[in-house]
């Protein structure tokens, strides 16, 4: 189930918010572990909820000055004392501000930096310590500059991802049992 509500409350803002719920039953998680011979993949039968919020908005801050911001939270139960949901994060986080500065030809430059957050997590459906799939929370800045021509018809930019050089991984699967 989810209900939403998207539009411009403000002059100066945009926004998005969702609340979801979701109850599934009989949900089939697959745990692999490694043998002699290759892999045993075992099916563990669970019944889980998941409920949440998930909110993006726009700030117009005047003159050429946006901020985006983005938040998410996920609760999720597993009926089970060791299955837990995978790949999922409690929490996530975006925000980007973002200007763009007009050029005397009608050009334009525009500037942006974002910060993305995302809380720790399981890359498999186990919380067991002695798989090792638990993914360490991370966070990460990009920038962005573009050239936008003065007809709009073609943009040039320089951009740097993971600018600080962050290692993270983005899932885990114990092959070495």
């Amino acid at each position: 189930y989810e209900i939403g509500l998207k539009g411009q409350p403000m002059d100066f803002l945009r926004m998005a918010i969702a609340v979801f719920y979701t109850d599934y039953k009989d949900l089939p998680y697959q745990v692999s572990t490694t043998t002699d011979t290759g892999f045993d993949t075992q099916n563990i039968i669970v019944d889980q909820n998941s409920s949440g919020i998930e909110w993006e908005s726009t700030l117009l801050l005047g003159g050429n000055f946006l901020f985006h911001v983005a938040l998410g939270y996920i609760n999720v139960d597993v009926d089970d004392p060791i299955a837990v949901a995978p790949l999922t994060p409690k929490w996530t986080l975006a925000l980007a501000p973002e200007y763009t500065m007009p050029l005397s030809d009608g050009a334009s430059l525009l500037f942006r930096a974002d910060y993305s957050y995302r809380d720790d997590m399981y890359g498999e459906p186990t919380a067991d310590p002695g798989r090792y799939t638990g993914i360490d929370a991370r966070s990460l800045v990009n920038f962005d500059i573009t050239y936008q021509s003065a007809k709009n018809d073609w943009t040039l930019s320089a951009y740097g991802r993971n600018v600080f050089d962050k290692r993270y991984d983005q899932a885990r699967l114990n092959v070495g049992d």
